[in-house]
Formats: structure tokens, sequence, C-alpha cells
């Protein structure tokens, strides 16, 4: 499966930044990518816990908590996508303590792409995501820093 990893240095603690990753339901709130999103499931942490998100400009797609180690991991499933050329993903998140109150974070993603994408080229495709992945750390970031 295709793939990439995006970093960044956010200027707050490590269990401020596992506050907002762990929030699973708001992910809009920081995510440029995302207008809407709520949980659909009981639980609010831990892993099975699943989301609903939707996607900017079109699209929808839900995700479910595969690992959940807070403070330290987070890895989502990302699953029917409306609207995309992705059939699936996972998106695993780590945080690092970078001393002096500030943590990185670190995404390795992978994808799987529907079958009629993969008859198309795929490298703007993987530049789109990882462009997004990145403005998902930077919305993280800003929102962490400035409490917006």
């Amino acid at each position: 499966m295709p793939g990439f990893t995006v970093e960044r240095t956010i200027d707050a603690p490590v269990d401020e930044v596992w506050a907002e990753l762990a929030d699973f339901g708001e992910i809009q709130k920081w995510n440029p990518g995302v207008t809407e999103s709520y949980l659909t499931s009981e639980e609010t942490e831990g892993e099975g816990i699943t989301r609903h998100c939707s996607l900017k400009p079109f699209g929808s797609l839900k995700e479910r908590v595969a690992g959940w180690h807070p403070g330290e991991r987070l890895v989502v499933h990302i699953y029917q996508i409306n609207r995309l050329p992705l059939k699936d993903g996972i998106a695993d998140f780590t945080l690092h303590d970078h001393g002096e109150g500030t943590t990185r974070v670190h995404i390795d993603y992978t994808y799987e792409l529907k079958w009629w994408a993969k008859l198309m080229p795929t490298s703007l495709l993987h530049a789109q995501l990882e462009r997004g992945f990145g403005a998902l750390l930077k919305g993280l970031d800003q929102h962490v820093t400035t409490n917006a």
C-alpha cells in the first residue's frame, strides 16, 4: 500500500496534544478538511470508538480507532470513504515529548485505492493527501497553541 509520513513540532506538552486527539468526535474543530464530525459509537474513548466526518468540499468517511495508547499513539482506520478514490487508510499518530514543553507529532499514513483509481496516475492524489495531512497537523498546532 502506498503511504507517506508527515511531522510537526507543536509548542505544547504531550498531554494537551493528546487531549485534542482523544476528543475523537470533535476533529472538525482543528482539521480544515472536515466540515462536520461526530461520534457514532456509544463509547467516547478507547479502541473501537467510531466517528463520521463530512469533508470539504464534498464527500464523507467513517473512522474507527484501531489503537489507543494515551499520550503516545492513536491509530485510526479510515473506511467507507464516499466520493473519493480511496478504499481505506490507516493514520498512525505518534506523540513524542520534544523537550521544553513541546510535542513532536508524527503521522504515518497508508492507503488503498479503489479499483478504478488504480487505473489513473496516482502521484497527484498522493501529493494532495500529503498536503491534506500537513494541513491537519497545522490546524492541530494552531488549535492547541491558541485554544481556538
